[in-house]
């Protein structure tokens, strides 16, 4: 495989890694929220609770360092691409994946599992 094709495959596996991961977290949010069953099960004592937000923490954890290796394979792709000075690198910078996406696709799901957190903690 082509260094190109490797750049281009990070930068779409990393967004739709994080889609999919956005889908869970909405269907969990939705679980939380809406359903009844749902909310009298981990609302019933405070180790469900903390079994809870401690899974959900470990799964942001591991979101973030996921993340995290996916960015470190782009750039390590992109650095080897402007190392051969083959092409202009602004052909492929559009499929790099910087700083800011990776750090965009953190906050976001940092910030939907905290709101699912929130919930979690004030049931019961």
């Amino acid at each position: 495989m082509y260094l190109s094709d490797q750049l281009k495959s990070y930068h779409d596996g990393l967004i739709d890694f994080a889609f999919k991961h956005g889908v869970i977290l909405t269907v969990i949010l939705g679980w939380v929220v809406s359903s009844d069953p749902a909310q009298e099960f981990l609302g019933e004592t405070e180790s469900k609770k903390i079994a809870s937000l401690a899974a959900l923490s470990l799964y942001a954890l591991a979101h973030v360092l996921w993340v995290r290796r996916w960015y470190q394979k782009s750039n390590a792709v992109f650095g080897q691409l402007k190392d051969l000075k083959y092409m202009s690198i602004d052909k492929y910078k559009p499929q790099h994946v910087t700083k800011f996406m990776a750090g965009t696709f953190m906050a976001v799901h940092f910030a939907i599992c905290t709101v699912i957190g929130f919930f979690i903690a004030h049931l019961g």
